[in-house]
């Protein structure tokens, strides 16, 4: 896949987060070519404010690795982090 074809994987994610109610974000992570984790925004369904897209395809990520820094990973969101997300 090319970064448009993984962009596209991230606006899917965004429009799932849309038919939520949620802010239609989405966010997939890459390693080795390969899509190791994929979300959208759920800060209203999980009832959480780190229910971001970022946030919870970092966990995600981490878990796949079994690590906790994602060297070699790429990250591919539908919008600019925000503060918190940068920080992560």
């Amino acid at each position: 896949m090319n970064d448009e074809e993984y962009m596209a994987e991230a606006l899917k994610e965004a429009e799932i987060a849309m038919s939520e109610d949620e802010v239609p974000i989405g966010c997939i992570i890459v390693y080795e070519g390969q899509i190791i984790a994929r979300t959208h925004n759920q800060k209203e369904t999980l009832k959480k404010a780190t229910g971001h897209a970022e946030i919870l395809a970092i966990n995600q990520a981490s878990e796949y690795l079994d690590l906790w820094h994602l060297d070699g990973c790429t990250m591919y969101v539908t919008l600019e982090p925000c503060m918190m997300c940068t920080g992560a």
